[in-house]
């Protein structure tokens, strides 16, 4: 069983129902990031297309910047390797600096220098954290929390504290099938590092 199941099942879900109008408030969440594992040597590509609703398509002519461990990047058969890895995701950014990182940019070359990622061991597995900004979040976000994401507890509880009408909109709130209330929530999770959050 791979690593991402083995942790999948290890963290507890937290399931909830909410209206379309605060679905699109939550899943800005997820420029938070959210966890999947694949396996060392994956092509960026080829794991950009196994999340839900991004196809190649969507991928090539909808994300307009990409960002590889802090780096944006315009290669897609780049290797995710090491144990762990970021990206980000970003519909077209605004300015000379969007013009700058936007992917395939005739101005490529004044981004700073990619940095390499450990090579990693063949069958190893790379923990990666994906982010989501903007309209990406927008028109993914809702299929991917249909789902269920991994996530940090500590960021869920950080980013609702700021947002307590969004905290109220999730109705239903379980934890491992077990009802919460909204003020409950935070206390529910401190024992949990990370769970899986699903809309229902």
């Amino acid at each position: 069983m791979s690593r991402m199941n083995n942790e999948k099942n290890k963290r507890p879900t937290l399931t909830c129902t909410i209206a379309d109008k605060d679905l699109a408030r939550l899943v800005t969440f997820l420029q938070s990031g959210f966890f999947r594992t694949t396996q060392n040597g994956t092509p960026f590509l080829s794991f950009l297309s196994s999340l839900p609703g991004f196809t190649n398509d969507y991928i090539l002519h909808d994300i307009g910047t990409l960002f590889l461990n802090g780096d944006a990047i315009d290669d897609f058969d780049l290797p995710l390797t090491g144990t762990s890895a970021t990206i980000a995701l970003s519909s077209a950014m605004p300015g000379l600096c969007g013009t700058i990182l936007k992917k395939g940019s005739p101005h490529a070359a004044l981004r700073k220098t990619r940095v390499a990622a450990p090579a990693g061991s063949a069958g190893e597995e790379v923990l990666v954290q994906i982010k989501l900004f903007n309209t990406i979040a927008l028109e993914r976000g809702p299929e991917l929390m249909k789902q269920g994401v991994q996530i940090r507890s500590a960021d869920l509880v950080s980013f609702l504290s700021l947002r307590p009408s969004l905290l109220q909109a999730m109705q239903a709130l379980c934890l491992d099938g077990k009802p919460i209330s909204p003020e409950q929530l935070p206390d529910a999770l401190a024992g949990h590092p990370g769970i899986v959050l699903q809309t229902l």
